[in-house]
């Protein structure tokens, strides 16, 4: 489930559904997947080590923002992956 998680918040920061910069409560995640805070805090924790999200104590979770440069490798990715240039099974990382 963490897996599910973790591929179904990737998409949606990829696409803008969730902005650089916005905090990603636990409580209301576990409550949007029907899950405990521990498979979120799980999902989460496999995003932050793709540098995708960042944990701040006391302050909770956040959506990184890109670099320029990781910005532009996602835009290119996206454009070959709709031209049928790449796979879209293996994801970041």
């Amino acid at each position: 489930m963490p897996r599910a998680i973790e591929t179904t918040l990737l998409s949606a920061i990829v696409e803008g559904r969730i902005a650089p910069g916005s905090r990603l409560s636990e409580n209301r995640l576990a409550e949007a997947f029907e899950v405990s805070r521990t498979l979120v805090r799980e999902a989460l924790t496999r995003l932050e080590t793709r540098h995708i999200v960042s944990v701040s104590p006391r302050r909770g979770w956040f959506v990184n923002r890109p670099t320029a440069e990781e910005a532009a490798a996602v835009l290119l990715f996206g454009a070959a992956a709709g031209r049928g240039a790449i796979g879209t099974g293996g994801g970041f990382g």
